[in-house]
């Protein structure tokens, strides 16, 4: 069993959330947290590997992973990625810059240490909300409209 507490004053819900979730490993294979936060891992052989994640309100991330050799793998996944942040200049002192968009993404990455990872993506970036409210359902001022398109990354990570 897990048991945590999320809280941060940024996030789409502003109040203490508890999270509660049963890990379940039945083989090497699979890893599931059901509950609050979910996750699912599954890595059927050593060549492909998949994974998902949701976390409450809208917190959404699945990806396929497949080895194309010791160091390269090629990946595609769907995603929902939030941002929310404080501005220093907001006239409305509650009011919260919201950044919301939906993602699909293909990439491939590279191993370049022990824990290092070099990546290259392409996403098609859809469904884009920039706006200020006191909440992500409220009444919403301030918004940008950004038309869908392509993105493009790079980036060098460490994982553990």
């Amino acid at each position: 069993w897990c048991f945590s507490l999320f809280y941060s004053p940024t996030a789409q819900i502003i109040f203490p959330l508890p999270g509660i979730a049963y890990l379940w490993r039945p083989d090497n294979a699979l890893t599931m947290k059901i509950g609050l936060p979910l996750s699912i891992d599954y890595q059927p052989n050593d060549v492909w590997s998949f994974s998902a994640s949701y976390m409450l309100l809208t917190n959404l991330k699945m990806m396929a992973r497949r080895r194309l050799g010791p160091v390269w793998s090629a990946y595609g996944g769907y995603e929902i990625s939030n941002d929310i942040y404080w501005l220093s200049d907001r006239v409305i002192e509650s009011d919260r810059l919201f950044i919301y968009d939906q993602r699909l993404k293909l990439g491939l990455s590279r191993d370049i240490g022990e824990h290092l990872q070099f990546d290259l993506c392409a996403s098609y970036v859809f469904d884009r909300q920039i706006f200020q409210a006191a909440r992500f359902a409220g009444s919403r001022h301030d918004q940008i409209g950004i038309e869908s398109g392509m993105m493009f990354g790079m980036s060098i990570s460490w994982h553990r």
